[in-house]
């Protein structure tokens, strides 16, 4: 990801977004992710970046998943543990 941020505060930053995803061990909206990760991420640029940015991405053992809902237009982001027989 090429950006105005460093690596360590991306990387950091989708730590976050992974933690926040596996709490809930479903899917959630590009807001719901965005509200979890403030709790320890101020800059809401960054997070912007970052949530637009991992789509397919594996970030430690997990996969990070976009999909836009047709029904309800709803940008939805899930992970998949690379390890699971599910991929």
């Amino acid at each position: 990801m090429d950006s105005r941020w460093p690596k360590r505060r991306l990387e950091y930053a989708a730590e976050v977004i992974v933690e926040a995803l596996k709490e809930l061990q479903g899917g959630m909206s590009r807001q719901e992710v965005k509200d979890a990760a403030r709790l320890h991420i101020g800059d809401t640029g960054l997070l912007d970046f970052v949530i637009k940015s991992i789509n397919n991405y594996i970030i430690g053992n997990y996969m990070v998943l976009r999909t836009l809902i047709p029904s309800t237009r709803v940008l939805e982001i899930n992970i998949n543990d690379v390890n699971s027989p599910q991929l």
